[in-house]
């Protein structure tokens, strides 16, 4: 029985979010039948185990970023537009997604192998080595300052991660809902492009 790309689609949605939600030991293949409305057994039809439809689901998460952010590094535009696109799309994905940084915390600490070796197979880690070239080849130019590109990498990321990891505290201390936070993490994509270049800037 081949699978439509539709119903695919809403499997992978909803084991996505089984699997933030609870975790890949806490998740069970009928919690995610049941988000996806569909047969316990067609689900294993579709997918054998639990640990190739984890792979699959980040597979899923990696598509709505990863391609997008190799076209804009391998395009002609100028080195801060595409600066300013990849923020973009890291804060964009993590709005969508706003448990996926607890999620990666929690699993790295608890579920350390299964984790990484299914991130490294559907494809859902940066591509650093692309980065750091792309920041390399800015220095060359002598567009920007010399700066350890791995630092670079590890400030953006930090600056667009961590704020999510910190919204269970500030939604409590500022008394705001999850949506204004969420609003606020969209604000802050000027503040982090804004940083990023003036570490560049010679």
């Amino acid at each position: 029985m081949v699978m439509s790309k539709k119903t695919k689609e809403i499997i992978l949605s909803g084991a996505k979010d089984i699997f933030l939600e609870k975790g890949y030991q806490g998740a069970t293949m009928r919690d995610i039948a049941e988000k996806a409305n569909i047969n316990k057994g067609l689900l294993h039809y579709y997918f054998k185990s639990k640990k190739i439809l984890f792979v699959e689901a980040f597979k899923f998460i990696a598509m709505e970023i990863f391609p997008k952010l190799e076209k804009v590094i391998k395009s002609n535009m100028s080195f801060y537009k595409k600066i300013e696109l990849i923020v973009d799309a890291y804060i964009e994905l993590l709005c969508k997604n706003p448990k996926l940084p607890p999620f990666i915390i929690n699993e790295i600490n608890f579920n350390r192998d299964i984790f990484l070796e299914s991130m490294i197979s559907s494809g859902f880690v940066p591509n650093v080595p692309l980065i750091k070239s792309f920041i390399l080849e800015g220095i060359d130019e002598n567009k920007l300052k010399k700066i350890d590109p791995l630092q670079f990498v590890l400030n953006g990321l930090s600056m667009m991660i961590f704020p999510f990891l910190l919204r269970p505290i500030m939604t409590h201390i500022e008394n705001i809902s999850d949506n204004e936070y969420l609003e606020l993490m969209k604000l802050r994509k000027r503040l982090i492009v804004d940083t990023l270049i003036n570490s560049l800037k010679n």
